[in-house]
């Protein structure tokens, strides 16, 4: 599923945020330019770490910014950026932030699916360092293909 929607226009490496704020809109960015997100929901994910606090950060390093299911969001769709420098979120035992994966979703089902799709690279923290080592979209991409995601 996941290398269905994350494609080489989502992912961008080593950019530079001041805060996690604006590595959330960044992060974003392309799904807003590609129309499958309104600009109303970058808001709201931003306005859930600020609700819920940095429940997004979910590992060492990485974080998973996203909010529920709303109109804003046309259709299923991931992006991901690596930060250099990485950012604080808030969370004491996986900060600072250097990957996050944005993602949104049009209903609940498609929700679940996007998280369950995405708990396998939480299951595998040899991705982290993969992503993290990437030089180029395709490196990333390589990675969420179903061979090597279930390998």
């Amino acid at each position: 599923m996941l290398e269905k929607y994350l494609t080489k226009d989502h992912i961008q490496l080593k950019l530079k945020a001041t805060d996690w704020k604006e590595a959330i809109q960044l992060a974003a960015a392309p799904l807003v330019t590609s129309r499958e997100i309104e600009v109303g929901y970058v808001s709201a994910m931003q306005d859930a770490v600020l609700d819920f606090g940095p429940y997004m950060v979910l590992a060492k390093g990485f974080a998973l910014s996203h909010a529920k299911p709303s109109d804003q969001v046309h259709t299923v769709c991931i992006s991901l950026i690596t930060l250099d420098p990485p950012v604080c979120f808030g969370n004491k035992d996986f900060d600072p932030v250097d990957i996050l994966i944005t993602f949104g979703t049009p209903d609940a089902e498609s929700h679940i699916d996007m998280l369950r799709e995405l708990a396998g690279l939480l299951n595998k923290p040899e991705s982290f360092t993969l992503i993290r080592n990437a030089k180029t979209e395709h490196e990333v991409i390589l990675l969420f293909s179903t061979s090597q995601m279930h390998a």
